[in-house]
């Protein structure tokens, strides 16, 4: 991966796990909010978020080590928790943004 690439892919991931924590908890505020629940049901429910949450993230983020040649593998990973919007991809030079459109095509 190109220089320019790797700073990029560096600076995007940090927004990424970001967007995912958002993402863990609006889901855990959700959770919580559930009406006609039982207290009990209700911290069942949101450890049951966060646990999947944090799997998420670790099978995001920590599965492979942040390094150049991993950098592919990071920016499936992302695309397929829906991490990445158009503006991220359009950072990318047009040669990751090709492999990018041709995964997305593969996956759909």
């Amino acid at each position: 991966m190109k220089e320019q690439d790797w700073k990029h892919l560096s600076a995007v991931r940090e927004v990424a796990v970001e967007r995912l924590y958002e993402r863990v908890f609006q889901d855990l505020q959700v959770a919580v909010g559930a009406e006609g629940k039982s207290g009990r049901e209700l911290v069942h429910g949101a450890k049951g978020v966060i646990d999947h949450g944090l799997k998420e993230v670790r099978d995001v983020f920590d599965s492979v080590r942040f390094s150049r040649s991993n950098a592919k593998i990071i920016l499936i990973a992302m695309i397929n928790s829906d991490l990445l919007d158009e503006q991220d991809i359009a950072g990318f030079s047009d040669e990751v943004q090709a492999y990018l459109a041709r995964w997305r095509d593969v996956s759909l």
